[in-house]
């Protein structure tokens, strides 16, 4: 037990041939994240993070919520060679939208953005932020019944 270093880290997820969440309350997975760095094809209940994230077929494979659907698709990623180093391939692919310099230019150019439409005179533009602002994780505009 105890803390686990960034590398030793990796070393695990490089040694697993499917990373599996089962979770439907995670509402974005660092490990997630993590494995399909590390070229490891996510396995996953379709639920808010996970559909974010992955793309059915090509980084993981996202199944409904039952027990049985999940253990099919499990031993379909072990059984199949073929298929689990195309998901591989997509993992690594799809994990680099989510690098530090990938996601740090995006905050950059959003905050860059925000900028420039506060200094704008456009009451357009200034609805553009509000709107912005006022949608919670969910994409639902808060206070909206």
């Amino acid at each position: 037990a105890g803390t686990i270093s960034y590398e030793e880290i990796q070393h695990y997820y490089k040694m697993a041939y499917v990373f599996t969440i089962a979770s439907t309350t995670e509402t974005f997975g660092i490990v997630t994240i993590e494995a399909l760095a590390s070229g490891v094809p996510v396995l996953a209940i379709k639920a808010p993070g996970a559909v974010d994230i992955l793309t059915d077929g090509l980084d993981g494979l996202l199944v409904d919520n039952d027990v049985k659907k999940f253990a099919n698709a499990l031993e379909k990623i072990i059984r199949e060679p073929e298929l689990r180093a195309k998901l591989s391939r997509g993992a690594l692919k799809t994990s680099e939208k989510y690098s530090i310099d990938t996601v740090s230019e995006r905050m950059l150019n959003l905050y860059r953005e925000v900028i420039e439409i506060k200094k704008s005179k456009s009451k357009e533009k200034k609805n553009f932020i509000k709107d912005i602002l006022s949608i919670n994780y969910e994409g639902k505009i808060k206070n909206e019944k």
